[in-house]
């Protein structure tokens, strides 16, 4: 994923790295689990840092929700990566929206104003 919303092959990030195009396919596929060396330098070379690649879970992405406004304007490498870029921050809305659930507000009982709601969620976060 982070390799198509840089924009590059499989053979660009292989040459940065210094390794064969197979073992970043391999990667890639889940075949080849990269030493750490491998994986600093992947985190080096895409400013991606580890904690990102070492995700377990990963949330499923509407793909259907991408529209395009002529499929003849766009080339598939552009189109590949604009899925990814989109995927990419569905994630990112994703982890925030479960850190902004209403559950984790504790307003007082009754009525609360609009002004002291927001004060008591910025509190809160």
């Amino acid at each position: 994923m982070v390799r198509e919303l840089l924009g590059l092959t499989q053979s660009e990030l292989a040459l940065k790295l210094s390794v064969a195009q197979p073992t970043v396919a391999y990667i890639e596929g889940g075949y080849l689990q990269p030493s750490e060396e491998l994986l600093s330098s992947i985190c080096k070379c895409t400013g991606f840092p580890h904690s990102f690649f070492e995700q377990i879970e990963i949330t499923q992405f509407p793909y259907g929700s991408l529209l395009y406004r002529s499929r003849t304007a766009i080339d598939a490498s552009e189109k590949t990566r604009a899925s990814r870029y989109g995927q990419f921050m569905f994630e990112v809305a994703e982890k925030l929206s479960e850190k902004l659930r209403p559950r984790h507000f504790i307003f007082s009982r009754g009525r609360t104003d609009a002004v002291s709601a927001a004060r008591i969620a910025r509190s809160q976060l």
